[in-house]
């Protein structure tokens, strides 16, 4: 993983609308599915501007949002920009992730059953390498859900 990481570390960054980075990465084949479209809402209008490698978080995007109906159970994804907070949250409705394997979800090749266990490690240190910070969540039960939070850095003086 360290060469990867070198790799995401050089990967071009620059200053982009966070908003716009995601509408990019929602345009996959995957997402034009008529029953995973009916289920995503995007809240979106609190936009802001990130310093990163567009290829990268557009992967954060897409594995977050694919997993939570392909390996979640969703029937919904929210997928929710907070500008005070320079947060980007993805929650679902899922079935949630149980309290024995919440430790482990983010470590290489630890999957739970359903997959190669390659998607959230990466996930996570594609989030670091941006200077970010990445909180996950979830619940079982009457109420589930999963749902992650990344927290973006301040980027130069500008006002977003």
């Amino acid at each position: 993983m360290s060469a990867l990481k070198e790799n995401i570390l050089s990967a071009k960054s620059e200053r982009v609308s966070v908003k716009a980075c995601i509408e990019e990465a929602l345009k996959d084949t995957y997402f034009q599915d008529i029953e995973v479209k009916k289920g995503l809402l995007l809240e979106l209008d609190d936009d802001f501007k990130a310093q990163l490698a567009k290829a990268y978080f557009k992967h954060i995007v897409y594995n977050l949002v694919k997993n939570a109906y392909h390996h979640g159970g969703a029937s919904q994804v929210k997928v929710m920009l907070d500008k005070p907070g320079r947060k980007l949250i993805v929650r679902d409705n899922g079935q949630g992730i149980s309290s024995e394997k919440l430790p482990y979800i983010f470590d290489l090749f630890y999957s739970g059953g359903a997959s190669s266990g390659i998607g959230l490690a990466l996930v996570k240190l594609i989030v670091e390498s941006l200077g970010a910070t990445l909180h996950m969540s979830s619940q079982q039960g009457e109420d589930s859900f999963t749902a992650f939070t990344l927290i973006f850095p301040e980027v130069g003086h500008a006002k977003d």
